[in-house]
């Protein structure tokens, strides 16, 4: 599955392929990097809340909605139009059902993503304007896009073609051959049709929904300054979080802190641990801490903090009491021992089947912040590790050794080359783009470092060349008074 984002703020676009275990974006600052993680995260946040709901929701749920209302479907329209036709006795229907559908999944999934875009982006209601886009493409199954400006989606599914045939008798309601399916419509008697229609209606968004949920199961977002936000937001967090969240439905005077709901998402999720959900990520959440930490991340239910025990001592420290870089490995690391889950619920499961493993997906920003170069490396071997346990990791870095371990990893062969993904982010005029590095047995070449890293070693060059230069021209003045001093005649 691949997402693609346009025209989103600094952006202009950008691509994630999730088909890929570790995915990492390499750029300058100020590029867009974070900006369209936390568009993807959203996206996929709504959009696994409706897939769940889909799949669980009645048959007909919108026919009996739109019944309730007393509207004429477009389901109805398509039908009545056809078997009022006097001309035609096949007429394929497969876009019209396309258009149908995306049009009812738009009505569905555009309030509350559009109210989680405006909660997040201040300036979001501008950037409408310049007509942002997501595409979201599983395999050549399906392609789904969502252009916010006008509220609108767009679907396409490679599946069995529908048609609508005229028929001699009522007798006959469909039938399901090898190539089409067809529905048939007998003079003016058009409920039976406009039931099978609304069915296949209902079997494509069901079919949508559990081509997603094959794929991902859940979405987490660790943002940048992680220690600071948790700390921060620690002693009154839960109530400014929630409230941000649901900034857009507040009237009056009353100011909201802008909490961008991401970050609420993920103080909310590190508060509200439930120390029974161990172990599904245990094992590299001990990696960490046994190979960076030096010590144990816990949960104090009493104050419902996380905490840092260091090795071979009593001591219990909150996040505002230990060293940065403890303070930002240590949400990641509850994340993997309390919070990342390998469960699946039982509607998604009954589904999906036993067989499926959909994936959890991590954005995580910036993981080498305030990290030791020997720490970065540790770290990015755990999360090889991670890669290979039904996660996708996705990151942003400003780090040429977390860039160097991974080509490192994938020549020890602890990565697959088809695993990963590095992205590069540039900017385009005012706009940034980004584009996939190519990835062999050796990993990707850099992009991104290595001019900065040939300016420095030409700089070093230049700077070592001139002070040579300057101790040789130092030294013929020498010389050359002393050959002056050696020809005064003695007095």
């Amino acid at each position: 599955m691949k997402i693609e984002i346009e025209n989103w703020g600094p952006v202009e676009k950008f691509e994630y392929d999730f088909t890929k275990s570790m995915i990492v974006a390499y750029g300058e600052n100020n590029i867009g990097k974070s900006y369209a993680m936390q568009v993807v995260y959203l996206y996929l946040k709504y959009l696994i809340l409706y897939s769940e709901w889909s799949i669980r929701s009645i048959r007909n749920y919108w026919y009996y909605r739109d019944e309730r209302n007393k509207k004429t479907s477009p389901v109805e329209e398509l039908v009545l139009e056809f078997a009022r036709s006097k001309s035609k006795t096949v007429q394929l229907i497969s876009r019209e059902l396309e258009e149908i559908c995306a049009k009812r999944m738009a009505e569905e999934l555009f309030p509350e993503i559009m109210d989680s875009f405006r909660n997040t982006f201040g300036t979001f209601d501008i950037m409408l304007k310049d007509k942002p886009k997501i595409l979201l493409r599983s395999g050549n199954q399906i392609t789904f896009s969502m252009e916010f400006g006008e509220e609108k989606a767009e679907l396409f599914m490679d599946r069995k073609p529908v048609r609508l045939r005229k028929a001699l008798s009522g007798f006959h309601k469909s039938r399901n051959g090898k190539e089409q399916f067809d529905i048939y419509v007998y003079e003016s008697h058009v409920n039976a049709p406009i039931q099978l229609v609304e069915e296949e209606l209902w079997k494509m968004r069901r079919e949508f929904s559990g081509e997603l949920l094959r794929t991902i199961k859940s979405v987490y977002f660790l943002p940048a300054s992680r220690s600071g936000i948790y700390t921060g937001m620690n002693s009154f967090g839960p109530i400014l979080a929630q409230l941000s969240q649901n900034r857009a439905y507040i009237k009056g005077t009353i100011q909201i802190p802008s909490i961008s709901e991401p970050v609420s998402d993920y103080y909310m999720q590190l508060s509200d641990i439930n120390e029974t959900n161990k172990g599904h990520f245990a094992v590299v959440a001990e990696t960490i801490e046994k190979n960076i930490l030096k010590g144990e991340v816990a949960y104090n239910k009493k104050s419902k903090a996380i905490i840092y025990k260091p090795y071979h001592t009593d001591l219990q420290m909150e996040m505002r009491d230990t060293s940065s870089m403890v303070s930002e490995i240590s949400p990641i690391t509850a994340f993997l021992k309390y919070i990342v889950s390998n469960n699946v619920s039982p509607w998604v499961r009954r589904y999906v089947g036993n067989s499926v493993k959909p994936a959890s997906i991590i954005f995580i920003e910036e993981p080498e912040a305030h990290l030791h170069p020997q720490n970065q490396i540790a770290l990015i071997k755990a999360f090889a590790e991670l890669s290979n346990h039904n996660v996708i990791l996705v990151l942003a870095s400003h780090s040429n050794y977390i860039f160097n371990q991974l080509n490192n990893l994938i020549l020890e062969k602890k990565l697959t080359q088809d695993s990963y993904s590095p992205i590069l982010v540039y900017r385009k005029k005012n706009k940034s783009i980004s584009v996939f590095l190519e990835v062999d047995e050796f990993g990707a070449d850099d992009e991104n470092f290595a001019d900065v890293s040939g300016k420095l070693l030409e700089e070093r060059e230049e700077l070592i060349e001139k002070l040579i230069q300057e101790s040789c021209d130092s030294n013929d003045t020498d010389d050359r008074r002393g050959n002056e001093t050696e020809e005064v005649p003695a007095t």
